[in-house]
């Protein structure tokens, strides 16, 4: 797990060819792993993956993200 609840956390929105074109802070308030063959189809994750609930800074939150979306809030370079 490469987050855990209450890191401060970048959503990377990413266009239709997977480039980053922006980033939104957020907070990790949950997280869950891929269980079950049904999980599997759902999310399109291998079994172990991890998913997150994020809350963003108006309270509003976003639910089931995948990591590879995340980013650390300290690694950000741009």
């Amino acid at each position: 797990m490469q987050f855990t609840w209450g890191d401060s956390v970048y959503l990377k929105k990413l266009d239709e060819h997977g480039k980053v074109v922006s980033k939104v802070p957020a907070a990790v308030i949950w997280v869950t792993q891929v269980e079950t063959e049904e999980d599997v189809k759902r999310f399109g994750l291998p079994i172990g993956a991890n998913l997150y609930n994020i809350e963003f800074g108006d309270g509003s939150m976003q639910e089931f993200v995948r990591e590879d979306v995340l980013e650390s809030f300290s690694s950000n370079n741009e």
